[in-house]
């Protein structure tokens, strides 16, 4: 289709612009020229019904009309419909139009709704759509089909003309205030402080700034949480509670949280798997090597080093292709693993310094890579602290625990706590000097055996915490060993302003 002697205008209110002065019928089109001297060619596929037999097509018109006939049945096209098809701006219009017309109807069933005291879940429920259709009605993103329309007022006791006959009232204006958007966002997990470090790009200073914030610096802040949670700005602003979206990180629990904001966990969660996906992205060239098969191979790729400490460890994930993004923010959640479109990461989140932590939350991820993220678009969530001292209850959780002590320990763990125990005369005094010498003779690391004692001695009710922590080594800090790794492994290829600022948030907070 094209228009002929195309004139850029709006007047389709006018006469002119709609009446229809002449009409040829062509081989496969027709050319129409109307009133105001505008000429249009529309192909008879795009304007004739489907069942339409093209055969033999005879053609009328009148001042609005083009009538198209075969020996079968007729086809009316209205004006409207050629100009449609031939006329951007118009186009344009009646696409605004529609959209208009989708809003209204979308807010008289949420009027209805609430006059009725109908919740939209409990609509959801009586009509068998599912919520999020019938948000989508109601904030008018979606035309509404007839039947569904139907459903969705039958299942209120109401009928078409209750809908027409229904009068909106007159709407207030949303609160767009910072203060506002930090309530709403609160109730869907994500508390102020999250926004403050992760959100929010520090040039926007917010301690001095008075009072509500410039127009400009707000819709900077809500096109970041669009980018992450991939909200639209008028859900932000509405009265409809803030989702997130379940999906998106594919959330698997294997120890449901106890007493732990599920909202909040999920907002994290989400803005993790996020984060995680630009890792990816930005590490694209990163290739997949084959995985071990089982704990020995594992530990035959260390042959390059004489103990397996936290940065050897995470240079061999690496060399695996599997991705490591660090975290040390509080709370939430305490570690997370991914497969992603069929590739790896690891979130490590540790507010310790010690590099035998990480080591074991390292090893602890690692399994669940190996054991269990085969399938594409999986994940694990740690809710609950990781180690050897956490709940073990989780039968998965506890066979990651075993991977990691059989990597550190090469399967002789009781063999070397034994020798630790006899070579003190058990006696918890003498254990200090006792791991020292053992972790120097089995080549493991004195951080992780002296963990290990004290986990050991607390299931006897004695505490070695103490003594373990000053064995620790924090230097250099385990954080900063992740985020070089990280950085020495992104290709900086993320384009979108927002996306790329949101990484750099996420390594150098």
């Amino acid at each position: 289709m094209r228009l002929i002697n195309y004139r850029k205008m709006n007047n389709w209110d006018k006469n002119t612009y709609q009446r229809i002065e002449q009409a040829l019928l062509l081989k496969d089109s027709i050319e129409v020229l109307f009133e105001n001297g505008d000429e249009a060619k529309v192909s008879l596929k795009s304007i004739l019904p489907i069942s339409f037999d093209e055969g033999q097509v005879e053609m009328d018109f009148n001042s609005y009309e083009v009538i198209l006939k075969n020996t079968e049945s007729s086809a009316i096209i209205p004006w409207s419909k050629i100009r449609v098809l031939t006329d951007i701006e118009y186009s344009r219009y009646m696409v605004g139009q529609a959209e208009q017309q989708a809003k209204e109807i979308g807010k008289k069933i949420k009027g209805l709704r609430e006059r009725k005291g109908i919740k939209s879940n409990e609509l959801a429920d009586r009509s068998g759509l599912t919520a999020q259709t019938i948000s989508r009605i109601e904030r008018g993103h979606t035309d509404v089909s007839f039947g569904t329309l139907k459903k969705m007022l039958a299942a209120m006791g109401l009928t078409l003309k209750e809908l027409a006959d229904y009068q909106l009232e007159e709407q207030h204006l949303p609160d767009m205030s910072f203060n506002h958007l930090l309530r709403r966002l609160s109730k869907a997990g994500i508390d102020s402080k999250f926004l403050l470090n992760k959100l929010i790009p520090k040039r926007i200073d917010l301690d001095n700034l008075k009072g509500d914030l410039p127009p400009l610096l707000l819709n900077e802040i809500i096109s970041y949480i669009k980018t992450v949670y991939n909200w639209s700005s008028e859900l932000i602003w509405s009265d409809d509670d803030l989702y997130i979206d379940d999906n998106a990180s594919k959330l698997a629990f294997y120890k449901k949280p106890i007493n732990s904001n599920l909202y909040q966990i999920k907002a994290y969660s989400h803005y993790a798997y996020y984060i995680s996906k630009l890792v990816l992205q930005s590490t694209g060239s990163l290739e997949k090597q084959d995985y071990p098969e089982d704990t020995d191979q594992f530990r035959k790729l260390f042959k390059k080093t004489k103990i397996i400490d936290f940065e050897s460890c995470l240079s061999i994930v690496w060399d695996l292709g599997i991705c490591v993004m660090p975290l040390r923010d509080k709370g939430l959640f305490h570690g997370a693993s991914w497969n992603i479109d069929g590739r790896h990461i690891i979130i490590l989140k540790q507010t310790s310094n010690s590099q035998a932590k990480w080591l074991f939350d390292l090893l602890h991820e690692l399994y669940h890579v190996f054991a269990h993220l085969d399938e594409l678009n999986t994940s694990v969530i740690e809710t609950e602290e990781i180690g050897p001292a956490a709940n073990q209850s989780a039968v998965e959780e506890a066979e990651a625990n075993s991977f990691a002590h059989t990597v550190l320990f090469d399967g002789s763990t009781e063999d070397i706590v034994n020798k630790c125990l006899s070579l003190a005369n058990y006696k918890i005094e003498n254990l200090k000097t006792a791991v020292n010498k053992v972790s120097k003779e089995e080549n493991i690391g004195e951080d992780v055996l002296a963990n290990y004692l004290a986990y050991r001695l607390s299931l006897q009710n004695e505490n070695w915490w103490s003594t373990a922590n000053s064995l620790q080594i924090t230097y250099p800090d385990p954080y900063d060993i992740a985020i070089k790794y990280l950085k020495d492994n992104l290709e900086n290829n993320i384009n979108n302003p927002i996306e790329a600022n949101l990484l750099a948030m996420a390594i150098n907070n």
